[in-house]
C-alpha cells in the first residue's frame, strides 16, 4: 500500500507540474493549515491538524479545479500508544460566486484517496474519501496578489467503520496570473 501511495503521489506532483506550465495564466496555489474535529468513533481526541496544498486552475470565470494533497495527525493522547497520522490525494471541483464584498464565497465538492497509518500498523489502509465544503477568498493583500482563504470541509473517509470528520482551515492563495 505505501508502494501505491508513493507512486500515486509522485504522478500528482508530476502532472501538477504539467498543468502548471499548461494554465500558467488561470491557476493558483493554495496553503492552509487546518484544525480537524475526528469522527469520536476513530478512537482518537475528537480534534486534530494538518495542512492542505492545493493546486487549482480555472475551467472559465465560475468554476474551477483544485487538486490537493493534505497530511493530517488525529491524536490519540495516550501514553502508550502513537498518535494517527492521515495522507491524501484528492480533486475537487469548486464553484465561485460572484461578490462585491471584498471576498468571494465559494463551495466545492470532490473524491480522493486517503492513507490512514494507525495502531496496530496491520490496520493501515488506503481508502476512498469524499468532501464537501465552502469558504471565502478575499481580495488581495496591498498589492501583493496574496489572499487569505478560509473553508469549512466535511470528509467522509471509507476507512473501516466509515467516518465523518470536519475541517477548518485557514491559510493563503496565491493566484497567477
Amino acid at each position: 500500500m505505501k508502494k501505491q501511495f508513493c507512486c500515486t503521489l509522485a504522478s500528482f506532483l508530476f502532472l501538477s507540474t504539467v498543468s502548471l506550465d499548461l494554465h500558467a495564466e488561470a491557476s493558483h496555489v493554495s496553503v492552509m493549515p487546518t484544525f480537524i474535529g475526528a469522527d469520536q468513533d476513530r478512537g482518537t481526541d475528537e480534534s486534530g491538524f494538518g495542512v492542505r496544498a492545493i493546486y487549482g486552475w480555472k475551467i472559465n470565470e465560475r468554476w474551477d479545479w483544485e487538486a490537493q494533497f493534505f497530511y493530517n495527525v488525529l491524536e490519540t493522547d495516550e501514553s502508550d500508544l502513537t498518535d494517527f497520522y492521515q495522507a491524501g490525494l484528492g480533486l475537487d471541483f469548486r464553484y465561485n460566486f460572484t461578490s462585491d464584498y471584498g471576498a468571494t464565497p465559494y463551495l466545492l465538492v470532490g473524491l480522493g484517496a486517503v492513507h490512514n497509518d494507525v495502531v496496530p500498523n496491520r490496520d493501515d489502509d488506503t481508502s476512498a474519501f469524499a468532501n464537501l465544503g465552502g469558504g471565502l477568498v478575499f481580495k488581495e493583500i496591498a498589492n501583493t496578489r496574496l489572499q487569505i482563504r478560509t473553508e469549512f470541509r466535511v470528509l467522509y473517509d471509507s476507512f473501516q467503520e466509515d467516518y465523518l470528520d470536519w475541517q477548518f482551515g485557514l491559510g493563503f492563495e496565491f493566484p497567477f496570473r
